[in-house]
């Protein structure tokens, strides 16, 4: 998601903070989801990570069955997400870093988002045209590909996220304090990607906790079966019965009704 008409470099710390929550709530309102369904590159639930270029917010957002992304970009194309980051704004007090003259008003009626999802292969939280800074220092600044940087990450202990440049195949890494911004040419991501819920058949109790209570069993469909059996034993042993009791009803019509 980006907001334009922002000067990024003007937000503090703590109103960074405050948007990274409520954008996320922003976020998950608009699509219909919950809040915790939204995470950061680094893997914190409930929150998206910031950027420059003006504002541009971005996370992992799990969707449950049956939601589609079409469905997804619906939602964020309307115009209820851009009512809402203009209020997360206005209650983070960010409104100071809204760009050009006029008022208040004017200013934030300058403001525009635009939102896109699309779907992303288990595991992968990359996040393109993002960049972290300070770097770490490094002997090797160059890696084959972004798994071969994440990796480079991942195996020191105080790395927490890395850049990588595809056309250069630079590699640079950063710790906790580093702060994203924008970069067209880069692609950045966590030391590790928040592990994603394994799908499986259901559990033995969720599969007998579907069946109703009341529902057949063995002992009732061998009732019903016992009951047919007997039905029909009856019907075979009555119709020879009734049909000698018709016959000689219909003679005895018959020899009566003659003259």
């Amino acid at each position: 998601m980006r907001a334009s008409n922002l000067n990024f470099a003007l937000l503090t710390e703590a109103q960074k903070d405050a948007l990274a929550t409520s954008l996320a709530l922003d976020l998950a309102s608009s699509v219909g989801v919950n809040q915790r369904a939204i995470q950061n590159a680094s893997g914190e639930v409930g929150r998206v990570s910031l950027s420059a270029g003006s504002l541009v917010a971005s996370g992992n957002l799990y969707l449950g069955p049956g939601v589609t992304i079409e469905h997804v970009q619906g939602q964020l194309d309307g115009a209820s997400l851009r009512s809402r980051v203009v209020a997360s704004l206005t209650k983070a007090q960010a409104t100071d870093a809204l760009t050009g003259d006029g008022s208040l008003d004017e200013a934030l009626g300058r403001v525009k988002v635009t939102a896109s999802a699309e779907a992303l292969r288990p595991s992968h939280c990359f996040v393109l045209g993002t960049r972290f800074e300070p770097s770490l220092p490094s002997d090797n600044p160059r890696a084959v590909d972004l798994r071969a940087c994440q990796s480079r990450c991942a195996a020191l202990p105080n790395c927490a996220y890395f850049t990588f440049f595809r056309e250069t195949q630079g590699c640079l890494l950063q710790d906790a304090v580093a702060v994203p911004s924008f970069d067209s040419n880069a692609t950045a991501g966590p030391a590790r990607c928040p592990p994603v819920p394994a799908v499986g058949e259901p559990a033995d109790e969720e599969m007998q906790a579907a069946i109703p209570s009341g529902g057949p069993s063995l002992l009732r469909w061998a009732g019903a079966l016992a009951a047919a059996a007997l039905g029909v034993a009856t019907l075979c042993l009555l119709l020879p019965r009734l049909w000698r009791c018709c016959r000689r009803q219909g003679q005895g019509n018959k020899y009566r009704y003659t003259p």
